[in-house]
């Protein structure tokens, strides 16, 4: 009588082994499952361990990481967060596609050479690797090549599964940008895993337009966090936004930076306060312009919803 033995791991097809590999996120949790044997070492650290968050410094972003990517598709796809900001180390980057003379350049502090040579080939880099990222789950760039709905449409075409999204700014002036006419063309269905989105400096709706705002809400039906941060705040852009936008599972709002400047700006407020009743956590800060009408800086006026004044947060500056 033939006893069956228990199957072992390895006598799985590597489709499955690669499957059970890639669910797991945690480059700890890899690390800790690589260490279990040989075998399962080699396939980790070779290949998944390096490919699960990338994080570039972009005062060092090596210029030939694009490119190394692109020649390895499938690794790509395994990213679930991509951060490529201005900020000190550590990095995260793959070294083991990179030669050691461009995975360790130094940083770069001369704004010239950023601007004429890192920034432009970054943003070049970034559709391409973008489009392989299908699996991504956490993006923060300070870049983007385009306005946002461009690239907002561009994630959606790529990225099904993104839950954050972090810009800071959109093109800088005077730099490359990618033709906006490509975003256009894509074919893409709205990022219904989307539940975070933290905006500063970020350029939404130029010239106020009613539908880039309608298609911005279309593409994030389930946004329920979201944030917005100006230094110095576009009046009429952030009144249009306020008007016009409608998130039906929005449960939490910073808003920092909104300049009252006659009472149309806190109608609009009021309004996006009435047409979401689910916000339970509320972060804003008021200023008043200079030719704004005599009163207390920062005065809200109108009336808050009835709903407003019970549990959760509410901080109102």
């Amino acid at each position: 009588m033939n006893i069956l033995q228990p199957r072992k791991l390895f006598d799985c097809p590597v489709e499955i082994i690669e499957s059970i590999i890639f669910d797991i996120v945690s480059p700890k949790d890899l690390l800790n499952l690589s260490l279990t044997c040989k075998a399962l070492c080699a396939r980790i650290i070779t290949y998944h361990i390096q490919f699960r968050i990338l994080k570039v410094n972009l005062r060092e972003y090596p210029l030939g990481l694009g490119d190394a990517l692109l020649q390895h598709k499938t690794l790509l796809s395994r990213y679930r967060k991509i951060t490529l900001l201005f900020y000190k180390r550590p990095i995260i980057i793959p070294c083991c596609l990179l030669p050691s003379t461009i995975a360790e350049a130094p940083a770069s502090d001369n704004k010239d050479s950023l601007c004429q040579d890192v920034i432009p080939r970054m943003i070049l880099d970034l559709r391409s690797l973008i489009s392989h990222t299908r699996n991504l789950t956490t993006l923060s760039t300070f870049i983007t090549g385009s306005g946002f709905l461009p690239f907002l449409r561009l994630l959606a075409s790529s990225t099904p599964l993104l839950v954050s999204l972090k810009l800071f700014q959109t093109s800088p002036s005077k730099i490359i940008s990618l033709n906006e006419e490509y975003h256009e063309l894509l074919m893409y269905t709205p990022l219904l895993r989307l539940r975070r989105m933290q905006l500063n400096e970020v350029c939404i709706a130029p010239n106020s337009k009613k539908e880039v705002i309608d298609d911005i809400c279309c593409l994030t039906p389930n946004l329920s966090s979201f944030e917005i941060d100006f230094t110095i705040p576009p009046t009429t852009e952030l009144r249009d936004l306020l008007e016009r936008a409608t998130w039906p599972h929005l449960t939490s709002v910073l808003i920092y930076m909104f300049m009252i400047s006659d009472p149309e700006d806190s109608e609009a407020f009021i309004s996006f306060l009435k047409r979401h009743p689910t916000i339970t956590s509320l972060i804003s800060k008021f200023v008043q312009s200079s030719q704004s009408v005599p009163g207390a800086p920062g005065q809200l006026v109108g009336t808050l919803p009835p709903n407003w004044g019970g549990p959760g947060q509410v901080g109102i500056r």
